[in-house]
């Protein structure tokens, strides 16, 4: 299964094998094809890895935009600017 896992994923065996006995933590760039390759939302995926205590920790809340909700990845307001 892990052979096909990486042929899936694009994620090496000793990276996956790493991940799975606990050794690295995943971040986006391994979760993301992850979740596709295993049909599993990332939502789920996410709380069950995220640290659940202390205040910088805390997911934080949803916000209506353009008529649905957003989940923010950071604290802040971070905005786009054009470079014209």
């Amino acid at each position: 299964m892990l052979t096909a896992l990486a042929k899936a994923t694009g994620i090496s065996k000793s990276t996956l094998s790493r991940l799975m006995a606990g050794q690295r933590r995943p971040g986006l760039e391994l979760l993301l094809p992850l979740t596709q390759a295993l049909r599993i939302a990332l939502d789920e995926v996410i709380h069950h890895v995220a640290p659940q205590e202390g205040p910088s920790n805390r997911l934080l809340a949803p916000r209506p935009w353009n008529g649905m909700e957003r989940l923010p990845l950071a604290r802040g307001s971070a905005r786009f600017r054009s470079s014209s």
